[in-house]
């Protein structure tokens, strides 16, 4: 496990979000992202593609999501698979598990759940059903009555 001792400088990528939620907005839905991704408003649902997720001290976000990087100063409630580095600063609230080759975590933040920490050069874990829980597959759901069942 690797420990930064100092603050690591930011590239001239991760200054500039090329996608702003923010304060005062609420998006629920699916959303597909390339690059970073900064949430100061309120986001629940899917992201897709996203590079960098920074969460602002007032964003709010309900989401599972696999990125590059992650900067969390607000709430987070889902799990978070980062490819690289995760940053939890003070303040920060994670509730979900967390996978990644690197973290840092401030004094004052309030994280609930698991911490899968992946060495350099292995894949990360495909995140098993929650115990008790078996996967779903579509052929095994039924229609309700008085719906039609499309056959492709």
């Amino acid at each position: 496990m690797k420990f930064l001792r100092e603050k690591e400088k930011a590239t001239p990528e991760e200054q500039a979000p090329n996608t702003i939620i923010g304060v005062g907005s609420s998006l629920r839905g699916t959303l597909m992202v390339e690059g970073t991704l900064r949430v100061e408003g309120e986001f629940d649902g899917d992201l897709l593609n996203c590079d960098r997720l920074e969460i602002g001290p007032h964003g709010c976000v309900r989401v599972d999501v696999q990125v590059r990087d992650a900067h969390i100063e607000g709430q987070m409630q889902g799990s978070l698979q980062a490819e690289g580095r995760v940053f939890l600063m003070t303040g920060a609230r994670m509730h979900g598990d967390l996978t990644c080759r690197r973290v840092v975590i401030e004094d004052g933040v309030h994280f609930t759940g698991r911490c899968i920490m992946v060495e350099e050069g292995e894949p990360l874990p495909t995140t098993p059903p929650a115990e008790g829980m078996e996967a779903t597959h579509t052929d095994d759901l039924e229609v309700a009555s008085g719906y039609r069942r499309d056959s492709s």
